[in-house]
């Protein structure tokens, strides 16, 4: 390997065959119990942060369909007048308003995932 590769040891006993001074931190059992309560308790905190976004989403989408149906409520009461059933003008303006955000929210996930990545390497340092 390269002199600056870097890499790790797990093991049970003392490590003797290193010179003490490459070696640069000793991390023990309690050390890694630690992290691992740490982390177990930070994924509480993305579950409640899905819980509000999966809550904002379907919030986004009755008042998006609630405003496309009130601005074209003229176009729904001709609709209803020239025998159309109530499905069929569902699926005339909130099916097709709920494909447009499904396939606009798939093309936003790669952007979003990077704008993500860059806040969270922003926040790291």
């Amino acid at each position: 390997m390269d002199e600056d590769y870097y890499t790790g040891y797990f093991c049970n006993s003392k490590i003797d065959d290193i010179d003490e001074e490459y070696i640069a931190s000793v991390i023990g059992r309690s050390d890694l119990t630690m992290t691992a309560d740490q982390l177990e308790n930070s994924v509480g905190f993305v579950k409640l942060f899905a819980f509000f976004a999966i809550a904002i989403y379907i919030l986004m989408i009755y008042i998006l369909s609630k405003m496309i149906t009130e601005r074209n409520a003229k176009s729904v009461s001709v609709l209803k007048i020239l025998g159309y059933k109530v499905s069929e003008i569902s699926g005339l303006y909130n099916i097709s308003t709920g494909i447009v955000v499904l396939i606009s929210m798939l093309i936003s996930l790669p952007y979003q995932q990077v704008f993500f990545w860059q806040l969270f390497l922003q926040v790291s340092l």
